[in-house]
């Protein structure tokens, strides 16, 4: 009797099944055990600006809109700088509410990052960024 096992062909819904189960896996496993930031801690990490920010050695400005990517992307920034320590501040403004100030640094969708170093601009990042890219970017304006 031949053994089934030597003779197992991989095929191309063999693949779909693994890469859906895995990517399920991955999703619930983000969603359980991210740990996020609580809402009412996110108020005190973010500073309000009104105006164009002058004397500001490092921060990031966090432009946000109503669609849940912002919020997502709110957490996400909130997070890495609390757990890896950074001496930034931390400014967000509402994209819709505040459109002079979108206007000035020319946000042309949300969520935004505008980086300020000394005062000037110095980086912009458009859409959602992970933790880890955060952390590098950080790294590369302190080191």
């Amino acid at each position: 009797m031949k053994n089934n096992l030597l003779y197992f062909r991989f095929r191309t819904w063999h693949f779909c099944v693994l890469l859906t189960g895995f990517s399920l896996f991955v999703f619930l496993a983000e969603t359980v055990f991210y740990r996020q930031v609580p809402e009412q801690q996110l108020s005190y990490l973010y500073e309000e600006v009104t105006g164009k920010p002058d004397n500001i050695r490092l921060g990031f400005i966090l432009f946000t809109g109503n669609e849940p990517y912002s919020g997502q992307m709110e957490h996400i920034l909130a997070d890495t700088a609390l757990q890896h320590g950074w001496d930034a501040q931390l400014f967000r403004v509402n994209a819709e509410e505040a459109s002079e100030l979108s206007a000035a640094y020319r946000i042309s969708g949300t969520p935004s990052i505008i980086i300020l170093q000394d005062g000037r601009e110095r980086c912009r990042l458009l859409g959602m960024i992970p933790a880890e890219n955060l952390q590098h970017i950080y790294q590369r304006f302190t080191y």
